[in-house]
């Protein structure tokens, strides 16, 4: 759930509701930073069946006037929110913090219908390219029939579209620190970091050569931040990339969402998680400039 202040920010939201066969979708809270949109719809008016996992059949997201052009593409992320999140140890519960439960059938329960009945749909959005930002774009979003799905298979569908131009407006929900820092042993330095509520971008210099294992390019990982009062928050990461800056060996980056909302004024240093082989996970803390 994401703080109004940075929402309000971005863009407003306010009567986009589209109703189609007697289901109202409709956009709730957007935030935007250099690189990523999160974008969320409360669906009502769909009565889903105990156990069931809402599924839209198809769902649309580009920018510009032509679907297929090639720089209209826009990677998207998105399911419905099933209410559960990660603890601070990685490990699933319900979003107040209670253990998850099973059915007679040992299968999770998730829940995906709010008290009022209502269910939320979240997407997570963002260009190929790790330099294209989508601030100052429209984006088209279109969502096609809504049902359950199980093994990947659509059942039960409602044929409806509800469609939406969205305009993503506002400022860089992003603060960007210059740290210069290096992590021992690791022949990496960090340049500078890029935080915003919904995710994280850094910038590395390559000073030597890294360790690698499989499928892997050897760069750290953004592990969790520590707060201000001395918590840490971990297993924040959401997916994302990280390479080589094009033309170069030396200049890195890494790019990721978070799998949750954070208050970036009350983060104190990121925890970044070396490659040790087959040795437990070391994190090494970078302070971020107050």
């Amino acid at each position: 759930q994401f703080d109004q202040a940075y929402t309000s920010a971005n863009s407003d939201l306010t009567g986009m509701e589209v109703t189609s066969e007697g289901i109202t979708v409709k956009p709730m809270e957007m935030i935007a930073d250099g690189h990523f949109v999160h974008l969320s719809f409360q669906v009502e008016g769909y009565d889903l069946p105990d156990g069931e996992e809402p599924f839209f059949e198809a769902v649309k997201v580009y920018t510009g006037d032509e679907e297929t052009a090639e720089d209209s593409f826009v990677n998207m992320n998105g399911s419905f929110y099933n209410g559960i999140v990660c603890d601070e140890n990685g490990n699933p519960v319900y979003e107040d913090g209670t253990p998850l439960t099973a059915d007679e059938n040992g299968t999770t329960i998730e829940r995906y219908k709010a008290e009022d009945g209502t269910l939320e749909y979240v997407m997570t959005l963002y260009k190929p390219d790790p330099e294209e930002s989508l601030l100052g774009q429209m984006l088209h979003v279109q969502m096609e029939n809504l049902g359950t799905v199980k093994k990947t298979m659509f059942m039960n569908g409602i044929e409806g579209t509800w469609s939406f131009d969205i305009p993503v407006s506002g400022k860089d929900a992003a603060q960007t620190y210059e740290l210069n820092a290096p992590l021992e042993n690791v022949n990496v330095t960090v340049l500078s970091a890029a935080l915003s509520p919904i995710s994280v971008r850094v910038d590395y210099e390559v000073t030597g050569e890294l360790q690698t294992q499989e499928d892997d390019n050897g760069l750290p990982n953004v592990g969790g931040v520590v707060l201000k009062d001395g918590s840490k928050v971990l297993y924040l990461l959401n997916g994302g990339q990280s390479g080589y800056q094009k033309g170069s060996d030396t200049q890195a980056y890494l790019l990721a969402t978070f799998d949750r909302f954070i208050d970036v004024d009350q983060v104190q240093s990121l925890l970044f998680r070396l490659h040790a082989g087959d040795q437990p996970e070391e994190y090494v803390t970078v302070d971020l400039p107050q």
